[in-house]
Order: structure tokens, then sequence, then C-alpha cells
């Protein structure tokens, strides 16, 4: 009896091991390759928007990253086809091919753009370093296009994107999202950042408006403890030197009066 009560403890507790271990290990697991998907969707298209990218924020994981995304975004449509094609009957077969097609075609040209404006990055960096020229290395550059020109891009490759190729066009839609979520995020931190200085600016400021009071009374208060102190230093010196002449009228054992 007593033996078989160990043996359910000890069955219980390694069950308890074994579910903890792989409880723990696959939400480890999630997270690494949640973050890693976060990461190459959200340098897929920033290369395309913007240029001069600092190197810590334009960095080889993400590069590697983006081009991984779309070399397997290219793999899938390959194997998916075109919406366009599913979109049409049977009897138009031929045409939904030659869709396909041009999806394929589409998603080789997202993949050379990315490496393409991925080396021009850091090309440019090398010539900012080479010129001794200053720059951020998180910065995020400056805009590739006009604002209006970005936005038909961004409008136009999506649509285009999703009926000829439409893995590679889900994917550069859901990388453009991403993008921009954690752009709002890095801004409203800035944004904070500069209200927590701009508050202590301001107590800053409201306290040196009343530093001269507060200094002539930190000033009395501190002559007030000197001069308390000073008159303890003369007493204690003066008792010191009544002791001491005493101690040498003293000596030898002569008792002696001393004159005032």
């Amino acid at each position: 009896m007593e033996e078989s009560f160990y043996d359910k403890q000890v069955d219980k507790a390694l069950m308890g091991l074994i579910k903890g271990g792989v409880i723990g290990g696959g939400k480890r697991l999630a997270s690494e390759v949640g973050s890693g998907v976060k990461r190459m969707l959200a340098g897929g298209t920033e290369p395309f928007f913007r240029s001069d990218l600092g190197e810590r924020y334009l960095a080889h994981n993400i590069i590697s990253g983006g081009s991984m995304l779309w070399f397997v975004t290219f793999i899938a449509n390959c194997f998916t086809g075109s919406l366009i094609g599913w979109l049409l009957p049977q009897n138009y077969r031929a045409i939904g091919g030659f869709c396909t097609a041009i999806g394929w075609v589409m998603s080789a040209i997202v993949l050379v753009a990315f490496i393409k404006f991925c080396g021009q990055n850091v090309k440019r960096l090398a010539e900012f370093r080479a010129e001794r020229k200053p720059y951020h290395t998180k910065s995020r550059g400056k805009p590739r296009w006009s604002p209006l020109d970005e936005f038909k891009i961004r409008v136009g490759a999506s649509v285009v994107l999703i009926l000829f190729a439409p893995v590679t066009g889900i994917a550069f839609v859901i990388s453009m999202g991403v993008t921009s979520s954690l752009v709002a995020e890095q801004q409203a931190a800035i944004q904070t950042a500069a209200h927590s200085l701009q508050a202590c600016g301001v107590i800053s400021s409201s306290r040196s408006s009343h530093r001269p009071g507060h200094d002539l009374s930190i000033f009395n208060r501190h002559n007030n403890r000197y001069s308390l102190l000073r008159g303890l230093v003369l007493v204690s010196f003066s008792s010191s030197r009544l002791n001491a002449s005493t101690a040498s009228l003293n000596f030898g054992g002569l008792i002696c009066r001393r004159t005032s």
C-alpha cells in the first residue's frame, strides 16, 4: 500500500514536471516564433518607402527577415495561384494561368526590389561613414517618395498584389500595418518622454523662481547652527585649557591653589 502511494506521488510529480516543461517550452517557442514573424513583417515594407535608415533600425536581421518573408511568399504564390484565376469561371482557365504567371513575376519583383533598396541603404550608410558625416544609427531615415506618391504606391501595390499574388499582397498589407503600429508606439513613447521632460522643466523653473528666499532661509538656518557650534567649541576649548592648567599645577602630588 505504501509503495503504491509513493509510486502515485512520484508519477504525479513527474507528470507535473513534464507538463510544466512542455507548456513552458511551448510558450518560449511561441514567443520566439512570434517575435521572428513580427521582425520579418516590421522590416518587410519599410525600405520601399524610406531611405537612409540607420543600421540599428534596419539591422541585418531585419534585412534577412524581410528577404525571407518575400521569398516564402514567392514560393507560396507558385502553388496558390492568383485571386483573379480563382474568381474566373472554368472556361477562362487560360486567363487564370496567365494571371498566375503575372503574380509570380510581381512576387519576384517585390523580392528583388527589397534586396535592391536594402543594398542601396547599406551602401549609403557606408558613404556616410567614409565622409565622416554624422547620422543617427536608429534613424528612420527620410521618405523615399512624396506623400501623394507614397499613398498611391501603397494603395495600388496592395490592390494589384492581392489580385495577382494574394499571399504576397496579404503579407504586404500586414507588414505595413505592423510597421505603422510600431511607429505609433515609438511616437507615443517619445511624446511621453517629452511631456515628462517638460514637467520637470516646469518644476525646476518654479523652484528657481522661489530660490532667492529659499536660499536666504537656508543661509540663516545654517548661520545659526554655525554660531551655536562655534560657541560650544569655544566653551570646550576654555574648559580644556582650564583642566590642563590645573593638571600642571597638581603635577607631582603637590596641591597648590592657583592664583587668578
